[in-house]
């Protein structure tokens, strides 16, 4: 994943994953269940605003 980040070049990382709990696995890399896809939008918006 780190590797992806710098070959990339992102800023974030989303993991989406069949489970119910976001996670963080550190500040650039953040784990999210399927159901919450549809408001990741806004979590992107939100954070870099």
């Amino acid at each position: 994943m780190r590797v992806a980040l710098a070959d990339l070049r992102l800023d974030h990382l989303w993991v989406i994953y069949p489970g119910d709990r976001p996670c963080e696995l550190d500040e650039q890399i953040s784990f999210l269940p399927l159901g919450d896809v549809p408001g990741l939008a806004d979590r992107i918006s939100s954070a870099s605003g």
